[in-house]
């Protein structure tokens, strides 16, 4: 999926309303009854079910964006003009040409780097004497039915219990990313920087309740990261992928530290 984002001075006012906008949704999903946004840490309680299957699943996830950023002169010069829409029609065109190529190499990319958070989940797990497994089917988490047997922010506002009893599990974790991709920044015609980027998300449920035992939430911060690579160049593509796939190992890898970093049980 390609993003195309332009900035000019007619749009400041837009985009200030959007932010607002924004805003205001956020708070309205804090205040509802349905918190699945909020970060919940890992009950301590959990280490102390050991023998219990825990099911290790990832959720269907999206396809990479590519973000391309413009900016134009009249913008960064402060000159008292703005480009023709004939113009700036021109130079998308020339902008989307030219990233053609990682255009058609992200729509065959696939996030099979980040599957490797399971088996290092499956491991650690099963040396403090859990029962932890790989949960094959991927979990379409939009399509779950609403959670209507809890209100409070404990409770997931989907209803996993199906899918957890299912894969014959007692706790499910439930790994996503909300998005994923690289940025293309361009000056009107000239791609000055490009950036990978993800936002990993995670939760355990338990299955016999649907109650959230742990979660990242919202605030869980996003990964991102430079690459000294132009998006014009169809030489720079595998460098940009690697450095993607690179990224999404780190978010699995940080996943990893959010979740044990304070059992009792890893101490020796």
């Amino acid at each position: 999926m390609v993003i195309i984002k332009v900035s000019t001075p007619r749009q400041v006012f837009p985009m200030m309303k959007r932010h607002v906008i924004l805003v205001f949704v956020v708070i309205l999903i804090f205040t509802s009854g349905c918190a699945s946004m909020r970060a919940v840490p890992l009950e301590r309680s959990f280490w102390q079910d050991k023998g219990k299957r825990v099911g290790i699943a990832m959720a269907l996830l999206p396809k990479p964006e590519l973000d391309v950023q413009v900016t134009t002169t009249a913008m960064i010069l402060g000159r008292s003009f703005l480009q023709t829409d004939d113009h700036q029609f021109g130079d998308y065109a020339v902008i989307m040409h030219e990233t053609d190529g990682l255009r058609k190499a992200f729509d065959n990319i696939e996030a099979e780097c980040f599957d490797n958070v399971r088996r290092l989940f499956i491991q650690e797990l099963g040396t403090q004497g859990f029962d932890a497994f790989r949960v094959d089917q991927p979990v379409d988490v939009q399509t779950l039915p609403r959670f209507n047997g809890g209100s409070d922010a404990l409770h997931a506002c989907r209803d996993y219990r199906d899918v957890g009893t299912s894969a014959g599990a007692d706790y499910l974790i439930v790994f996503d990313i909300r998005r994923y991709g690289a940025v293309c920044r361009y000056i009107d015609l000239n791609n000055y920087g490009v950036d990978v980027f993800v936002e990993p998300a995670a939760e355990m449920i338990d299955v016999s309740s649907n109650r959230v035992v742990w979660r990242t939430g919202a605030g869980y911060g996003s990964l991102s990261r430079l690459v000294d690579a132009s998006c014009d160049r169809p030489d720079h593509i595998p460098i940009i992928l690697d450095s993607l796939h690179d990224a999404l190992d780190v978010a699995g890898q940080d996943l990893v530290k959010d979740f044990f970093s304070g059992k009792d049980a890893l101490k020796p």
